[in-house]
């Protein structure tokens, strides 16, 4: 089946046509609302910026998800494996251009998806559903990897198998089939969960989500500025320790000591504190712009 490639992510910046006026004053209330529609203007990943500063990126939720607790996606990389016989697209068009696949100059590359690859971990992988994401291409030793953001792909059925990634960059090589390494990642806000879920050392927290949503929900996560997260009680009691990080549960921790050692550092806080006396959890997030 042939993709429907409809461009890279994209940015809006409020205040260059992109407000809602509610009598005459500007807002942006769609940023706080979950919905099973999708806003037809924008798709998972794109990126919306108020003037005050904060950024917000366009999520899918993956389960229930509360705005107390940071969020993650908890969905490894697609599986690691030398490249498989590359197999031109059934419509070639890409960005307009007709190629093929895996040669010099091409804009689509064939992966080898697992068996228990995706976001259910059954190799199944829906048509687009890597949009947003990335691919390398010659990740082993003595390889000079191909990174690329991924505009659409094929679908595959659950067991895995051959799939087609459409790419935002020609490729500078040919691929070597069974020798150079292909691996995959995807749009790491295509699945968010709460990490107070999740509960587990071994995820990245992606920013605090704007509403409260449900699983097949589209909702924005923010990911800079001005927000509120619930506490340890620790937060800026520590001498100079602004900086704040994120337990595994999904709430705050400060510089206590060398209890944050290993956490990840998530912002600074904003609320003046005093020795063993935490501020409060109000965050100037900064995980990405």
């Amino acid at each position: 089946m042939a993709t429907t490639v409809k461009g890279p992510a994209k940015v809006e910046y409020a205040g260059q046509g992109s407000e809602v006026l509610v009598q005459g004053v500007p807002n942006w209330a769609f940023l706080y609302m979950a919905s099973t529609t999708k806003m037809q203007k924008y798709n998972i990943g794109d990126r919306f910026v108020t003037p005050d500063g904060r950024v917000f990126r366009y999520a899918l939720a993956g389960g229930t998800i509360h705005t107390e607790f940071m969020v993650c996606d908890p969905d490894a990389s697609i599986t690691n494996a030398v490249a498989p016989a590359q197999v031109n697209p059934t419509s070639p068009v890409i960005l307009g251009i007709n190629l093929s696949s895996g040669k010099k100059g091409d804009y689509c590359v064939t992966i080898t998806v697992g068996a228990a690859d995706g976001t259910a971990a059954n190799g199944a992988i829906a048509q687009d559903e890597m949009k947003g994401g990335f691919v390398v291409v010659g990740n082993g030793a003595n390889q000079h990897p191909m990174t690329r953001g991924i505009l659409g792909n094929d679908a595959v059925a659950a067991g895995g198998g051959s799939m087609n990634v459409y790419l935002d960059g020609a490729l500078t090589r040919d691929v070597v089939v069974g020798t150079d390494n292909v691996e995959a990642y995807l749009n790491v806000y295509g699945n968010v969960k709460s990490m107070n879920v999740v509960n587990s050392a071994y995820v990245t927290a992606l920013g605090a989500a704007a509403a409260e949503a449900t699983v097949g929900q589209y909702f924005w996560v923010q990911t800079w500025g001005n927000t509120w997260l619930t506490s340890n009680g620790t937060t800026g009691e520590a001498a100079n320790g602004r900086d704040l990080y994120v337990n595994t549960d999904g709430s705050l921790r400060g510089q206590s000591s060398t209890t944050y050692a290993g956490y990840q550092r998530v912002g600074v806080g904003l609320d003046k504190s005093a020795s063993n006396a935490s501020n409060g959890p109000n965050c100037l997030l900064q995980i990405a712009v």
